[in-house]
């Protein structure tokens, strides 16, 4: 009897507590075509604005808590705070190159509900030079 408890306790913690639970079918997930984009050369002082477009590819509604930037240079705003599924909403971004020179990256991080990526990040960058 002690062999067979044994033996059941070993194959418990080689296969784990039970099944491995799936996936939330519910849950959204945040999908962006480009996290990057390049504004390529800029002169110092300049504003630039690019629009992201975000869509829920999930099955539950995707809620944007917020989006936030890395410095105050830079701002970015969404469209729309819930999506569901199937939705587009678009993060506006803005930066002002003014005091920057040389390689520029400024990030933007959107704040959501998606649980495998909650701080989903995207990326601007720019070569600023002399006005």
């Amino acid at each position: 009897m002690k062999l067979l408890l044994a033996a059941s306790a070993a194959l418990m913690v080689l296969v784990g507590n039970g099944p491995v639970p799936a996936q939330d079918s519910k849950a959204p997930r945040i999908e962006v075509k480009e996290s990057r984009y390049d504004f390529g050369k800029v002169p110092s002082g300049a504003k630039v604005a690019h629009v992201f477009e975000v869509r829920n590819a999930g099955n539950g509604p995707l809620i944007i808590d917020h989006v936030d930037s890395s410095c105050r240079c830079a701002a970015a705003v969404a469209s729309s705070s819930r999506l569901e599924p199937g939705a587009v909403a678009q993060i506006k971004t803005t930066v002002d190159t003014t005091g920057d020179r040389g390689p520029v990256l400024k990030l933007i991080k959107i704040h959501s509900n998606d649980l495998s990526n909650p701080v989903f990040p995207l990326s601007l960058t720019m070569e600023v030079t002399k006005k």
